[in-house]
């Protein structure tokens, strides 16, 4: 149900950085829902894309001071980031304040350790974990100090619960509309941007420049499709969005095969989706796979390893072909096996859109922490069901 207009539910949603990652993209689709079913929200984040793309929705946004936190034994490093995280610790006090709110959603965890920091009461503080790969010290310190954890998968919700049995921890899966993924060009205006006909094989892969994405498995597939099927082209779609692991992804440009083709960030991903064949997705630490979520909605087949969130989103066989994690020859074999059977790939792709609609809709999300909103109100930290 709605909330009454009269008495809105006031939420102020809190992300570290300005960029758009799959966190931020995964805060704007929930933001639409939230919206829709009465939420006023509110932001803080550091001033760039993300900020424009929350005031195109009509949010309002408080400007953060932006800093990336980094493990350190520099005391002058130290001091500044201790002095940062008190600097948004009171800048959403006072926002909070300010218009009313009845939480505070932190959408990144330098956002919910901040908030998590000792000094005047604030209001009760969600955390939406989507990592895998946080500190499990990191987790038994954040988790009794929130009023409830969001996970994003079954796997992410098992590792806050194994690090600190006392979190109180909610699953609710990332949902997506087709809102969220705006449609600019057709498949036939995007492959002749890379110079490729209609009928040549197309694989694409979407991620961040970093490690954990495991491009060095993508690479080693490309060059073993390419084996097999010489005609095969394969997009690498994404950039080191936060300028941490240039040397990275400067090695991996220069260790390419021919048939790869590094296109930098896309702002129209969703296009360069539709337009290829298969999907390969190679991380295997991945906590759900928003990247996957979007193929299948968009109605294109993925390959990707059985392991972390991703078997949440996929069954394997029925809406998508799960392979063996940490494997080149597998991914490769996978794409390879999709490419060469177009009825296969048509009911991967058919199934995986019903799934998406049924099971992770932007709707669905959205009403779930709607209701989760609602027990943290009215029951502070002791609220029900958590």
């Amino acid at each position: 149900m709605p909330e009454s207009r009269a008495h809105p539910l006031r939420v102020v949603f809190v992300n570290h950085v300005a960029q758009c990652s799959g966190a931020e993209h995964s805060l704007l689709s929930l933001l639409r829902g939230l919206v829709s079913v009465g939420v006023e929200p509110f932001a803080l984040a550091p001033l760039g894309p993300l900020s424009k793309r929350l005031e195109a929705l009509g949010i309002p946004v408080i400007p953060l001071p932006s800093r990336r936190l980094r493990r350190t034994v520099n005391p002058l490093s130290l001091i500044a980031q201790l002095r940062w995280l008190r600097q948004v610790r009171d800048l959403v006090g006072e926002a909070c304040r300010r218009v009313g709110a009845s939480l505070v959603h932190a959408n990144t965890l330098p956002a919910a350790v901040a908030l998590a920091q000792r000094g005047p009461a604030l209001l009760p503080l969600v955390w939406h974990c989507r990592d895998l790969l946080h500190p499990p010290q990191v987790l038994r310190w954040l988790g009794p100090r929130c009023a409830a954890v969001i996970a994003i998968s079954r796997v992410v919700e098992r590792t806050v619960r194994e690090a600190c049995p006392q979190a109180r921890v909610r699953l609710i899966y990332n949902g997506l509309d087709p809102a969220d993924l705006p449609l600019r060009r057709d498949r036939a205006a995007v492959r002749a941007e890379f110079g490729v006909g209609p009928e040549t094989p197309v694989v694409i892969s979407i991620g961040q420049l970093v490690p954990w994405k495991r491009h060095d498995l993508l690479l080693e597939a490309a060059r073993r499709l390419a084996a097999d099927l010489p005609g095969a082209r394969w997009w690498m779609v994404g950039a080191d969005l936060f300028g941490d692991n240039a040397a990275y992804a400067c090695r991996l440009q220069q260790s390419a095969p021919a048939t790869v083709t590094f296109t930098g960030y896309r702002g129209d991903a969703a296009d360069l989706i539709r337009a290829a064949d298969v999907l390969v997705h190679a991380a295997t630490a991945e906590p759900l796979g928003r990247v996957i979520l979007e193929a299948m909605l968009l109605g294109t087949p993925c390959v990707a390893p059985a392991a972390g969130g991703i078997p949440e989103l996929l069954e394997g066989g029925v809406s998508g072909w799960l392979v063996e994690p940490g494997s080149a020859e597998a991914l490769a074999q996978g794409a390879l096996r999709l490419l060469q059977d177009a009825p296969l790939r048509a009911g991967l792709a058919a199934a995986a859109q019903a799934r998406v609609r049924e099971r992770f809709s932007a709707e669905r999300t959205a009403v779930e922490t709607l209701a989760l909103y609602r027990q943290v109100v009215a029951g502070g930290e002791d609220a029900p069901g958590l």
